[in-house]
């Protein structure tokens, strides 16, 4: 489901967002090669009715990126 989600916002599909979002997949689901958040993409993408979705289903807008550390 995490892949499910991932794939619904690099492909900036925002009422596939919340689909993935309704049935359970993990607003802090990360990118396994990139080590960024579904957060940090939307963000990289200015898609603020994404963002809007991962942070109202618990996304962490304080995570780090898993490999640089960034934010």
């Amino acid at each position: 489901m995490a892949n499910s989600l991932l794939q619904a916002v690099l492909a900036d599909d925002a009422a596939a967002v919340g689909r993935e979002l309704n049935q359970g997949a993990d607003p802090n689901a990360r990118d396994p090669k990139s080590g960024l958040t579904a957060i940090m993409i939307a963000a990289g993408h200015a898609r603020p009715e994404i963002l809007k979705a991962l942070v109202e289903a618990g996304g962490d807008v304080h995570a780090v990126d898993s490999r640089a550390g960034a934010t």
